[in-house]
């Protein structure tokens, strides 16, 4: 028997709405020693892709629908863990608790390698209950066809869009009823980034710029090349690259590799961090060795 360490997480959470601050302590399981949970290969974080993300904005948009955000409060303490698997974990430090004691878990706990999946799996029924079902192209998408509400799920944050708002509060009535929703109101920001509306012209605009200021208050950007490349070699984080990245920097200065510059239009990658043109983007499906497949029912 297998007995998981355990500590606390201490976090400070923003209100992406009014900026408050609140202080949290998580007890959690460390994970990484469960050896098996990685045997098993079953181990997933059921997650919203992000072209499903922007194609929920497009219909929002254009539809002219109603978006809220909610978020589901310590979700994984809600997910049961199957009668099947058992796991063992130590008590949390400051218990006070003699140390032949161990705790066994009903419920998934942060940290766990299978807590996502757990949670997954315990939602899922859950929103068929209410009439919902999941896309098969993307299952963290659901629809509810008879009232046309789109739901989509990023682990515990959730997404609902319908018509009206009252059958979003009516959505959000009955999963109250079932978990701990806190209410964000409309979407202003999800995933990291910045979600802005204009509702008159029917678009949506998202964007990265909060992060990006984050990034600059740790880094600024300064228009003094050299002498930034030059401070770089002083930053603890620079010794941690691994030889080989070094090892190429060796050779691109003994002049032994040649370097060029590639513009961003010409790297598959680009497609993968914007929206593109009607060319651009069967540009980028040929960089990326695909081809175009008739679908015999599109005639």
């Amino acid at each position: 028997m297998t007995v998981l360490p355990s500590k606390w997480v201490y976090d400070e959470k923003v209100d992406p709405n009014t900026s408050a601050t609140t202080a949290r302590a998580r007890w959690v399981v460390c994970g990484n020693f469960d050896q098996g949970s990685w045997d098993s290969q079953d181990v997933y974080a059921a997650v919203v892709n992000s072209v499903t993300v922007k194609t929920f904005f497009t219909l929002v948009a254009v539809q002219d629908l109603e978006c809220y955000q909610f978020d589901f409060k310590t979700a994984f303490l809600n997910a049961p863990i199957p009668n099947s698997t058992e796991y063992y974990i130590e008590p949390p430090p400051g218990l006070g608790k003699p140390t032949r004691y161990i705790c066994k878990l009903n419920k998934a706990l942060y940290g766990l390698q299978k807590s996502p999946l757990y949670w997954f799996l315990a939602i899922k029924p859950v929103m068929e209950s209410l009439g919902f079902n999941a896309l098969s192209s993307d299952l963290c998408l659901f629809r509810h066809k008879a009232l046309g509400v789109l739901v989509v799920l990023y682990v515990d944050d959730v997404l609902i869009a319908a018509t009206t708002v009252n059958i979003i509060n009516d959505i959000r009535d009955r999963l109250r009823a079932i978990y701990d929703l806190k209410e964000m109101g409309e979407v202003k920001r999800f995933l990291g980034f910045d979600v802005v509306r204009d509702r008159a012209a029917k678009k949506i605009f998202i964007s990265q710029s909060s992060y990006i200021k984050t990034l600059l208050k740790k880094e600024p950007l300064t228009t003094e090349q050299k002498g930034y490349i030059k401070k770089t070699g002083s930053i603890n984080w620079t010794r941690y690259i691994d030889i080989r990245y070094k090892w190429i920097i060796e050779q691109a200065q003994r002049g032994r590799l040649k370097i060029s510059h590639i513009k961003g239009i010409e790297m598959a990658a680009d497609g993968l961090t914007k929206p593109l043109l009607r060319e651009n983007h069967a540009k980028f499906v040929r960089l990326l060795g695909m081809v175009a497949k008739k679908i015999p029912w599109a005639d």
